[in-house]
């Protein structure tokens, strides 16, 4: 049986972990700013967007002289420009008409989703979506009928509004907004050559939101779908090396949900090859780097509960205590980083006998409760272990406070479960567990049967096809 059983699952982990690799990415961006890949854009509003708006607007051309910019007729600065006079103010005058208006609006509405993306801010969010509607859908003419472009290329504005709409879902909820970023991402797909360079990038987005609806519904055919868009994504991603790490870190994930799904270890395998690869085509000061360490850690790790090849539990200690060198303190997924390692550690013990890697586990759980606020969803996993590791130093020591403490802390855990949460039957084994556990210690024969009661609670609240 694995030893991910006692662990309680924790709901929508796909987010949490996408969460935390942003965090990682936020803390370690400074000095990794994309050079511009929008030249031929950029060159194409040049010409017909600010020579014909300086037409319309000839106080505009001598405001922006007046503040240093005397090379507007050679274009020299688009984007100073932009930063300058500001976007936005060029928008409220900008006729509707004006040539270069499209263009326009879509390199807006990508910098809208940038700032949303970076502040949350939900008025850039609505916004945003409503600049790429218009690129995207002439309404006066042919209502929800894509344009036709000459540049940018129709997949760019599809997949733009597409990555809106999934913005929009994570932040509402409606399933209508996903749906939406499935069928616009489909669409940018089939416009998109197979000799282009960016099929990498749209069949990549089209992965994550089938597996966002995978998430969300629990429909498998979406998560396989998934794979076949990430696997492809990989194939046709062979120039750009952090792209292609990229893609071989979102396509290991997929494979291990499988796994979690279907038990098979073939996926698993094939997930920890995956995330192999991506580590070692990442650079040294990738600010992704300390994430995916941190995976490839996990997915050895689990692999170690059902072979239990101590090689493979040791490679990914090691791993996840470079993940956390590499983590600033400031970084919150470091608490939750610190209680994988410690529960790692707990289980060496188990295997090896050291007392010493028992103690260090506690330690690192402790720190990591301590870190967590009140009521976040980690604190319970962390409690949870915590419990456990209480109860396994009973067992090493003797001492009856550890196991009384240990048992109260996971029933705390118990108690905050939902009875419809998807932790709750891992809770119940816990428990259930531990009073197993009291019961050898003391003979009392009720906690026995509390603990058979509690078992059998936890087996009907099992799905069948969960291979736990």
């Amino acid at each position: 049986m694995s030893h991910d059983q006692d662990r309680p699952s924790t709901q929508h982990s796909g987010f949490r972990a996408t969460a935390c690799k942003r965090q990682m990415y936020e803390q370690g961006k400074k000095g990794h700013r994309k050079t511009s890949r929008n030249t031929k854009l950029v060159t194409f509003i040049n010409k017909h967007l600010l020579t014909t708006y300086f037409k319309y607007k000839p106080k505009a051309r001598i405001e922006l002289e007046q503040r240093g910019f005397t090379d507007l007729d050679n274009f020299a600065d688009l984007g100073k420009v932009f930063i300058v006079y500001g976007m936005e103010r060029l928008l409220q005058v900008m006729p509707r008409d004006l040539p270069g208006r499209l263009p326009f609006l879509y390199i807006y509405a990508g910098v809208l989703l940038s700032k949303y993306r970076r502040t949350r801010n939900v008025q850039a969010l609505n916004q945003g979506i409503m600049l790429a509607q218009e690129v995207v859908w002439d309404e006066r003419d042919h209502p929800r009928r894509p344009r036709r472009f000459n540049y940018p290329r129709p997949n760019r504005p599809l997949s733009l509004l597409g990555q809106f709409f999934l913005e929009t879902y994570r932040q509402t909820g409606r399933m209508e907004d996903l749906n939406q970023a499935i069928s616009l991402a489909e669409n940018a797909l089939a416009a998109t050559p197979g000799n282009d360079p960016r099929r990498a990038v749209q069949l990549h987005n089209l992965g994550i939101y089938l597996v966002e609806r995978y998430w969300r519904v629990g429909r498998i055919s979406d998560l396989e779908q998934g794979i076949i868009m990430a696997q492809e994504a990989v194939e046709a991603s062979t120039q750009d090396i952090a792209r292609r790490a990229r893609l071989l870190d979102t396509l290991s994930g997929y494979l291990i949900e499988r796994h979690k799904q279907s038990g098979k270890i073939s996926d698993l395998e094939q997930g920890i090859i995956m995330a192999r690869e991506a580590l070692e085509t990442t650079t040294w000061d990738d600010p992704h780097r300390a994430a995916r360490l941190h995976s490839l850690g996990g997915y050895l790790v689990k692999k170690h509960g059902l072979t239990d090849r101590i090689e493979d539990l040791e490679q990914g200690i090691r791993l996840t205590q470079k993940a956390l060198t590499a983590t600033p303190r400031s970084v919150p997924c470091r608490q939750e980083w610190l209680c994988d390692l410690g529960s790692y550690l707990v289980r060496r013990s188990k295997r090896t006998g050291r007392l010493e890697d028992l103690e260090q586990g506690l330690a690192l759980i402790q720190e990591a409760l301590d870190a967590i606020p009140v009521d976040h969803p980690d604190q319970a996993v962390a409690l949870y272990h915590l419990g456990k590791c209480l109860v396994q130093r009973s067992r090493r020591t003797g001492r009856l406070e550890d196991l009384e403490q240990g048992l109260a802390t996971v029933r705390e855990v118990l108690d905050a479960t939902p009875v419809d949460h998807p932790s709750r039957a891992g809770a119940l084994h816990g428990f259930s567990s531990c009073l197993v556990a009291r019961y050898k210690r003391t003979g009392m024969i009720k906690d026995l049967e509390q603990g058979i009661a509690l078992a059998q609670k936890a087996l009907t609240a099992t799905p069948r096809d969960d291979p736990r």
